[in-house]
C-alpha cells in the first residue's frame, strides 16, 4: 500500500507509529494484568501479531488475509481489550464467570497452535501458487461493450427483486426460522445473498476496467448498495465484509495493472462504505428489535459489563436497542477467544468422540445448538420461547477443531482447510479471465465461513458445492465463448 502515499510518506509514517503505540499499550496493560502464565500471553500475541504481518506480505492470497485478520480480531484484539479494558465477556461467558488461570493458559496455547497452522499452511503455499506481479487486462470486450446497458439494468432489476421477494416472504433472515418453500428457489435466494449478487458485481466491474481502463462510478456504487440491500433482506449486519473484500481486491488489482488509482479515491469509498455500514447496522437492530431477534440477551449481557456502562454514561443515554446492539456488534461479535476460553474450561471432556458427534448435529429450530447444549451456554428451552427465533453462538472453526481436545489435529486441519480453501480461490481466478476481484471476494467468503464455523457443520456442503458448481458454470461459459469466438473468425 506504500505506492499510495509516495508524496505523503510522513503521513503513513505516522500511521503507523500511531498503530505501533495503541497496540503496544494495550499489550503492556494487558500483560500486567493478566491472570494466567505472562510468557503464555506475550507468546500468543507475537503469534497473533505475527500473523497480521504475514497475511499482508505480499506473496499472500486473499483467503489467507482475511482469515488472518477474522483470526486476529476474534482472537488476541478482542481478548485484549475485554482484559485491558474490564469490559467483561459475553455469549456464555459474563463479568460473573470464573476463568481460572490454567483456563486462560489453555485458551491462549490452543489459539497459538491453530495461528501457527494458518502460518505454516503459507509458507508452503506460496511455493505453488501466488497471484503474478503484473495482470493483463487485455481480454475481449466487445460483446460485454454492446450490452453494457442492458448488463447493469439486469443486474440492479436482479438485485432489488431478490433482496424483496427474500424480504418479504422471509425466505433467510439471520435469527428467525426461514418459511420453507422451494429448495432450488430459497437456495437461489440464500447464495444470491451470502455472495452471489456480490460476484455477479465483480464480473462486471472487471469486465468494465478491462473495456475502459478506469473505475466507472455507477459500477462502484454497486460495490456498496448491492452488500447494503442485501443484508438489510437477511437482518445481516455484515454488509461491510463484502464491499471490504471487493475494494481490497480492487486495491490489489490496480496495482498489478495500469490503473490510476489515487488515495483520495480509496478514502472517498471508505468513507461511504462505513457510513452506508453504520446505516445498515442500525436498520438491522431495528428490524430485528421489532421481530424481537435476541434483543433482550445483548441488552442484559451489556448491562452486565463495566465497560458498556462506562460508555452509555458517557453518551448520557440509556441507549436505545439499536445503540446495544451496534455496541455489542463491534466489541463482542467477533468470533474466536470466547469459544476457546468455554471449551478449554473442562479440557477432559475434550476428545474425538465429542468431535464425531458434533458432526452428526441435525436441525432443529427449538433446540440450542450442539455447541451451545454441551457447553452449557444456553438452556435446553431456550428457543422454545418463540417458534419464529432461531439464533446460534459459533466456536468457529479452530474451536470447533479443538473439540477433539489434540493440539496435532487443530494444527494440521488448519492446513488442510486452508489448501482446500486456496483451489477454491484458485480456480475461481482461472474460471473468470484472472479477475482479481472475484477471488477477493470469494477469498473473503471462505475465510469468513471457518471463522464463524461450528453450526451444523455437515451443510457446509451447501455454501463449499455452490462455489464449486459456480466455478463449473464459469469454466463451460469461458470454454463456450472460446469455441464460439474461434467459429466466428473462420
Amino acid at each position: 500500500m506504500s505506492h499510495l502515499f509516495k508524496e505523503k510518506k510522513k503521513f503513513l509514517i505516522f500511521i503507523k507509529l500511531l498503530l505501533l503505540a495503541i497496540i503496544s499499550l494495550i499489550l503492556f496493560k494487558t500483560c500486567l494484568i493478566y491472570k494466567g502464565n505472562q510468557f503464555i500471553y506475550l507468546l500468543f500475541s507475537i503469534i497473533s501479531l505475527s500473523l497480521v504481518f504475514f497475511s499482508f506480505r505480499k506473496k499472500s492470497i486473499f483467503y489467507e488475509t482475511f482469515f488472518g485478520i477474522f483470526i486476529f480480531l476474534g482472537f488476541w484484539l478482542k481478548f485484549s481489550i475485554i482484559e485491558s479494558f474490564d469490559i467483561g465477556f459475553t455469549e456464555g461467558l459474563s463479568k460473573t464467570s470464573f476463568i481460572s488461570s490454567q483456563n486462560y493458559d489453555d485458551a491462549l496455547i490452543a489459539s497459538c497452535v491453530g495461528m501457527l497452522g494458518i502460518i505454516l499452511f503459507g509458507l508452503i503455499r506460496e511455493k505453488f501458487f501466488f497471484y503474478p506481479s503484473r495482470i493483463d487486462l487485455n481480454i475481449n470486450t466487445e460483446f460485454y461493450k454492446k450490452f453494457r446497458n442492458i448488463f447493469i439494468f439486469f443486474l440492479f432489476l436482479t438485485i432489488i427483486i431478490v433482496c424483496f421477494v427474500n424480504f418479504y416472504f422471509q425466505i433467510y433472515q439471520r435469527g428467525m426460522v426461514g418459511n420453507s418453500y422451494n429448495f432450488l428457489i430459497s437456495g437461489f435466494i440464500k447464495t444470491s445473498l451470502l455472495y452471489f449478487l456480490s460476484l455477479c458485481v465483480t464480473i462486471i466491474l472487471f469486465f468494465d476496467l478491462a473495456s475502459y481502463k478506469k473505475v466507472s462510478f455507477l459500477i462502484l456504487s454497486f460495490v456498496i448498495l448491492e452488500p447494503f440491500l442485501s443484508s438489510v433482506s437477511m437482518f445481516s449486519r455484515g454488509m461491510i465484509f463484502n464491499s471490504f473484500a471487493i475494494g481490497f481486491a480492487l486495491y490489489k488489482l490496480s496495482n498489478k495493472t495500469n490503473l490510476k488509482l489515487e488515495l483520495n479515491f480509496y478514502l472517498k469509498f471508505l468513507v461511504f462504505l462505513f457510513i452506508a455500514f453504520y446505516i445498515s447496522v442500525i436498520t438491522v437492530n431495528n428490524l430485528r428489535n421489532s421481530n424481537g431477534i435476541a434483543s433482550s440477551i445483548i441488552i442484559e449481557n451489556n448491562k452486565q459489563n463495566t465497560g458498556y456502562n462506562i460508555i452509555s454514561k458517557k453518551f448520557n443515554t440509556n441507549a436505545t436497542s439499536s445503540f446495544h446492539g451496534f455496541y455489542h456488534l463491534v466489541i463482542h461479535r467477533w468470533v474466536g477467544i470466547n469459544s476457546m476460553l468455554i471449551i478449554t474450561k473442562d479440557k477432559e471432556f475434550l476428545n474425538f468422540e465429542l468431535f464425531y458427534k458434533s458432526l452428526k448435529e441435525k436441525y432443529d429450530s427449538k433446540s440450542p445448538s450442539f455447541y451451545e447444549e454441551k457447553f452449557k451456554i444456553y438452556s435446553i428451552d431456550n428457543y422454545q420461547k418463540n417458534s419464529s427465533i432461531k439464533g446460534n453462538t459459533l466456536p468457529g472453526l479452530m474451536a470447533f477443531l479443538f473439540f477433539s481436545g489434540s493440539y496435532v489435529f487443530l494444527f494440521f486441519s488448519i492446513i488442510l482447510l486452508s489448501f482446500f480453501a486456496t483451489f477454491l480461490e484458485y480456480f475461481i481466478y482461472k474460471s473468470t479471465n484472472k479477475n482479481l476481484l472475484a477471488s477477493g471476494l470469494i477469498g473473503m467468503v471462505i475465510a469468513y465461513r471457518f471463522t464463524h464455523f461450528g453450526y451444523l457443520p455437515s451443510r457446509s456442503y451447501l455454501l463449499f458445492g455452490s462455489i464449486v458448481g459456480i466455478i463449473i458454470l464459469f469454466f463451460l461459459i469461458k470454454f463456450v465463448a472460446q469455441f464460439i469466438e474461434i467459429k466466428l473468425k473462420k
